[in-house]
């Protein structure tokens, strides 16, 4: 089967290699012997910022805990992205001003390059600097499809685990890695023929072993099979789809090419997210400038530590593509109500741009107001009525109209009331 059929296809096979990469003897092997244990501070960090508090002196005990963590904190902290004047030589100043997603940032990174340092060869150097770029252009796309960018983060920074495992262990698996750069589905074959499973179901396998959250490790081990992916929930589909268009895109960065948009828009990922060849071509460049370096400004390399932040991180637009709100550009994306182009900060929970938000949260507020008014003024008349029916079922005489008659001045008034409310509003 071919390898883009198999993309949309899917792969007869996959489920099959899943359980031998649970049971047979080279998964066990890798997974328990070759796989350091995930560093217990790193595993105390990711909890402590998972939730919405933020325990500074909890999660200051468990930097300082580790040293090599502590350290790249620090580095982070005093990279010229911060600009801080005096520099920062203290873990209780570092934790605050990097906050709950900067700490989870930088101890995934730091974890796991301490773990797979790698000797230096230029196959290693490639891994640690296309997990970075991955990690950076994963977050960076997550909000504009309203996904966690830490959770993309953490999925795309560790979606190769598998390939570090194997060249941590098997020498001749750079023969693979080579074949990789030129025939993915070809080395992608090479690994199931050689091993019984490829690098990212091995990937799913090691992270659980690590106690990373079991739908993050899911999502690394779908990264080369997204029709099954796509089969699951509309969520676990979009950060399929996410995590694969950040690794292409990621290639052709690091290569410094520009790729072919028509051909690359028809790939399943984008069509999925329903990125165009022409919003392909818009966006690329801002990109390429964003991550000229490998990585994210915000993140620092992850072979080399942070890298300083250029002057201007927004790249030039066009004038016709920038966005409504501000100078930022917009990529393509538009309000689903009026049509204004829009940048992913002003991407609204629906797809609409702010006015458009705020003018259907008003119209909302509008709603409820008429019909609390409108309970207001049934009520009374429905439980005069009730009441005049039941005085004249007791043969109440001419006070049956008793209740109805109170309730149509209750009713009045209310009115009243209501006409004032509003000339005041005016």
């Amino acid at each position: 089967m071919a390898f883009d059929e198999r993309s949309w296809l899917g792969d007869p096979a996959a489920e099959a290699r899943r359980k031998n990469v649970r049971t047979s003897e080279s998964a066990r092997v890798a997974a328990l012997q070759w796989v350091r244990p995930f560093p217990m501070a790193a595993v105390k960090i990711l909890a402590l910022t998972s939730g919405e508090a933020f325990d500074v002196p909890k999660i200051v005990a468990a930097v300082e805990s580790d040293v090599a963590l502590a350290t790249r904190v620090l580095r982070v902290v005093n990279s010229s992205g911060f600009g801080l004047r005096n520099g920062c030589a203290s873990i209780h100043q570092a934790v605050p001003l990097l906050g709950s997603s900067g700490i989870r940032r930088a101890t995934i990174a730091s974890s796991v390059l301490n773990l797979f340092p790698g000797n230096g060869s230029q196959d290693w150097r490639d891994l640690h600097a296309h997990a970075a770029l991955v990690g950076g252009l994963a977050r960076h796309l997550a909000p504009e499809w309203c996904v966690p960018a830490d959770a993309m983060f953490t999925t795309a920074f560790l979606h190769d685990i598998g390939r570090w495992v194997l060249l941590d262990t098997v020498p001749e698996y750079t023969d693979i890695l080579a074949l990789a750069h030129h025939q993915t589905d070809a080395a992608l074959d090479e690994e199931r023929g050689r091993f019984g499973f490829d690098h990212a179901e091995l990937a799913e396998a090691v992270l659980l072993a690590w106690q990373i959250p079991r739908p993050l490790a899911r999502l690394a081990g779908l990264h080369h099979d997204p029709a099954n992916g796509y089969t699951e929930s509309r969520d676990v589909a979009v950060r399929v789809a996410l995590l694969r268009a950040a690794d292409q895109l990621a290639h052709f960065i690091a290569k410094k090419t520009t790729p072919d948009f028509d051909t690359l828009g028809r790939g399943e990922p984008f069509s999925y997210l329903g990125l165009s060849a022409d919003q392909l071509r818009d966006r690329f460049d801002a990109l390429t400038v964003l991550f000229r370096d490998g990585t994210d400004a915000d993140e620092g390399s992850a072979a080399k530590g942070p890298s300083p932040r250029v002057a201007s991180p927004t790249p030039t637009v066009r004038t016709h593509e920038a966005c409504a709100f501000c100078d930022g550009p917009a990529f393509g994306a538009r309000c689903v109500t009026c049509d204004a182009r829009l940048c992913g900060d002003h991407v609204g929970y629906r797809g609409a741009c702010p006015d458009c938000e705020l003018e259907r949260s008003r119209g909302r507020s509008r709603q409820k107001v008429g019909q609390e008014r409108a309970a207001l003024v049934v009520g009374p008349l429905v439980l005069g009525v009730a009441g005049s029916l039941v005085a004249a079922t007791l043969k109440y005489g001419p006070w049956a109209a008793a209740p109805l008659a109170v309730a149509i001045v209750a009713v009045a008034f209310v009115v009243s009331s209501m006409r004032e409310s509003s000339a005041q509003g005016k």
